[in-house]
């Protein structure tokens, strides 16, 4: 709620500064309403801060663009209930670029990549997301969009780095058990039924009036060498028909 009385007041400012006039200062209020918001400095260090490694804002637009993964999740800094599970620093996302899609897909994405679709720029893989503690497990809160696999294939992966220079086997990002498409709505039963967790969903109506769920989810990872410090990770998109990102990571 915190985030988006932020994000309330800081429009006003821009309403207030156009009436006056003063349209360079209601473009930099502006620029502040679509950022993302600075970490509460009384945050659990264990909810990992990814601030240094957003591709996107939670508030990036103020309409539902193809490239607007913001827009869509705008509401989940101030809805996202952790309920049995751990919580997390929720202020933007890591997106990661997809593979490119079959031609025998009749959806207007036929032969091209998320990055083609939307306009984007967004890598592959991300490396040396900083850790910096021991763990017993790591929890990943994630999604993806254009998500199209089948259940069972690895759309991502991540690998640990320990401090004495030792790294995991990587760590499978699994569609239909670890993620599934952002706009639940667009996926078939059996996909969403195969969920292992799911973290937060939120009812919505697109542009069409269609409605549905967006939906996050939860994976654990559980770490073999607990006594050894985590300096950083890889984040890895495996390249198929999916476009992963990651929302936030909390250490147990």
């Amino acid at each position: 709620a915190d985030v988006r009385r932020r994000r309330e007041l800081l429009r006003q400012e821009v309403g207030l500064r156009e009436l006056m006039g003063r349209s360079d200062e209601a473009e930099a209020v502006r620029k502040q309403v679509v950022a993302v918001p600075p970490r509460d400095a009384q945050r659990d260090p264990r909810q990992i801060d990814l601030g240094d490694y957003y591709t996107e804002s939670f508030f990036r637009a103020e309409a539902p663009v193809a490239n607007s993964a913001g827009f869509w999740l705008e509401r989940v800094a101030e809805t996202f209930d952790p309920g049995e599970g751990p919580d997390f620093d929720i202020r933007g996302l890591i997106q990661l670029n997809s593979g490119r899609f079959p031609y025998d897909i009749d959806e207007g994405i036929a032969g091209t990549d998320f990055n083609e679709q939307t306009g984007l720029d967004r890598p592959m893989k991300i490396e040396g997301l900083s850790i910096g503690q021991r763990a017993t497990k790591l929890h990943f809160l994630l999604g993806c969009r254009w998500g199209r696999e089948q259940p069972g294939v690895e759309v991502a992966r991540y690998v640990v780095h320990y401090e004495d220079g030792s790294k995991s086997d990587p760590i499978p990002v699994v569609y239909g058990k670890d993620v599934v498409d952002l706009w639940v709505h667009n996926q078939r039963k059996e996909v969403v039924e195969g969920l292992q967790h799911i973290a937060w969903e939120h009812q919505f109506q697109d542009g069409d009036g269609k409605e549905g769920k967006l939906t996050l989810t939860r994976q654990t990872w559980v770490n073999l060498h607990p006594k050894k410090q985590i300096t950083h990770l890889d984040f890895e998109s495996a390249g198929k028909q999916a476009a992963p990102f990651l929302v936030g990571i909390t250490v147990e």
